[in-house]
C-alpha cells in the first residue's frame, strides 16, 4: 500500500497541475515534528482521502479528480476541484480534530483486552502535504467507537457530505447499484 501511494505521489509531484490543483513543489520527507499541524494553511496543503468500503471512493486536490465507488458497477471519476476557502475548512477541521494525533489512538481492543469491530469495514488512508512534507494517516471501522474513531468518522462525513456531494461534478454522477452488507 505504501509503494501505491508514493507511486501516486510521484506520479502527481511528476505532472503538476494549476487551479487550485498540486503544484507539485512538495518532496517526500519525515512526518511534522510532534503531530502538529501550523495554525494557517500551509499554500502547499493538498490531500487525497480514499474513503468507505475498499477504499474506493476518493477525492485527490493534488489532481483535482473525484473518484465515486458504484458498488456493483465498478468505479466512476470526475473532476473535483475544491475552492482555496474549501480546502481552508478542510484544514481548519483536520487541525480541530487533531486528525494526526487522533488516528494513532483508534484501536479494535477494549480496556478489557476484548476486540470490537464493525461489518462492512470502512477504510480511510488520507495522503497529505504540509509545508513540503507528505504525511499519511489511515484508519478503518473495524475498530471501538471510541470519540476518537467518532470524530473521525464525523471529519469523513464533513467533506463527503458538506463538500463533495454538493458539487455539480458529483451530482452528475450516476447512482450505484447494490450494496455492501
Amino acid at each position: 500500500m505504501k509503494l501505491l501511494t508514493i507511486a501516486i505521489l510521484v506520479i502527481g509531484l511528476a505532472t503538476g497541475c494549476s487551479n487550485n490543483k498540486w503544484s507539485g513543489k512538495a518532496t517526500v520527507t519525515k512526518p511534522l515534528q510532534e503531530d502538529t499541524m501550523p495554525d494557517k494553511m500551509p499554500d502547499d496543503f493538498h490531500f487525497k482521502m480514499s474513503y468507505g468500503v475498499g477504499a474506493k471512493n476518493e477525492i485527490d486536490t493534488f489532481k483535482g479528480v473525484y473518484t465515486k465507488d458504484l458498488v456493483l458497477d465498478g468505479v466512476v471519476q470526475t473532476e473535483l476541484v475544491f475552492t482555496n476557502e474549501e480546502r481552508e475548512r478542510i484544514y481548519g477541521e483536520m487541525k480541530k480534530i487533531e486528525l494526526l494525533v487522533r488516528s494513532k489512538k483508534v484501536t479494535n481492543q477494549t480496556e478489557d483486552g476484548s476486540y470490537c469491530g464493525s461489518d462492512p469495514v470502512e477504510s480511510t488512508i488520507i495522503s497529505m502535504v504540509i509545508n513540503g512534507e507528505t504525511l499519511e494517516v489511515s484508519w478503518t471501522t473495524d475498530n471501538c467507537q471510541t470519540q476518537d474513531l467518532l470524530e473521525l468518522e464525523g471529519f469523513v462525513d464533513f467533506i463527503h457530505k458538506e463538500l463533495i456531494v454538493t458539487k455539480k461534478e458529483y451530482q452528475k454522477l450516476p447512482s450505484g447499484t447494490g450494496g455492501y452488507d
